[in-house]
């Protein structure tokens, strides 16, 4: 009686194996419905193509070793600012902070720091806020190897 469950078991765990791939191709990978529009920008009159189905696009990498502003213009309906960064191997305090402004208004801000007994290894931190329009991000460091700030739009 017990060997007639092995092979039944086998049987029953390939075939939810062989249904699960099915069933995650379908959920993941739906048929590609892409519905664009095409809209043009009055700023600069270049052609921007907006899908019905928004994702994220980067739209500039900055890197550096020492404070900065960057100045970024978007369109799209959210903004998300990645900040990573590497300390200095002094094994004393090291920073960086990521401030989002827009206008005279802080709209939202990151910081990441080392300490004396912390490990010297990178660390990422990311800004997302719903709103689009002309924007400041300032960066402000203390003793770093590098950092490097990825600018992402949601459209």
């Amino acid at each position: 009686m017990k060997k007639i469950y092995i092979p039944l078991i086998a049987i029953l765990l390939i075939v939810g194996l062989i249904g699960g791939i099915i069933i995650g191709n379908i959920l993941f990978h739906p048929q590609n419905t892409n519905n664009n529009i095409n809209e043009i920008s009055n700023n600069n009159n270049t052609i921007k193509n907006i899908s019905s189905n928004p994702t994220w696009h980067k739209i500039g990498t900055y890197n550096g070793i020492s404070d900065d502003s960057i100045q970024i213009n978007t369109k799209g309906s959210k903004i998300k600012i990645v900040s990573t960064a590497m300390p200095i191997k002094n094994y004393a305090d090291n920073s960086l902070t990521t401030i989002l402004n827009q206008g005279s208004r802080t709209v939202d801000m990151s910081q990441m720091s080392w300490n004396s007994k912390s490990a010297v290894a990178t660390k990422t931190k990311t800004i997302e806020v719903s709103n689009s329009g002309n924007f400041e991000i300032e960066i402000s460091t203390y003793e770093l190897e590098w950092w490097n700030i990825e600018v992402y739009e949601y459209y």
